[in-house]
């Protein structure tokens, strides 16, 4: 693999990373949880199969029985996103 492949690899990643970040901050402001089950149905199988390890290796996130909890560093990160966003929207 190329460095321009691995890097395409990490930025598609992060995104992904960022977008599920997103669901779960939304999902527990609007209904104070988040399930994996709930995940596997918005996004692709492979994806989350693929980045709920990774995101909690990343201690951006806690699963027990199914709940999915993001950690203070998630927390941060996702309110973060969400403030990007909410600009983007503003600025268009």
């Amino acid at each position: 693999m190329t460095n321009i492949q691995q890097n395409a690899n990490s930025k598609q990643d992060a995104f992904i990373e960022d977008e599920i970040l997103e669901c779960i901050w939304v999902a527990i402001e609007e209904q104070d949880a988040m399930t994996t089950e709930t995940l596997y149905k918005k996004f692709d199988n492979e994806t989350i199969g693929k980045a709920l390890p990774q995101m909690e290796t990343n201690a951006l996130i806690t699963i027990l029985d199914s709940e999915v909890k993001l950690t203070e560093t998630g927390q941060k990160e996702a309110t973060s996103i969400i403030r990007r966003h909410r600009l983007a929207e503003r600025l268009l």
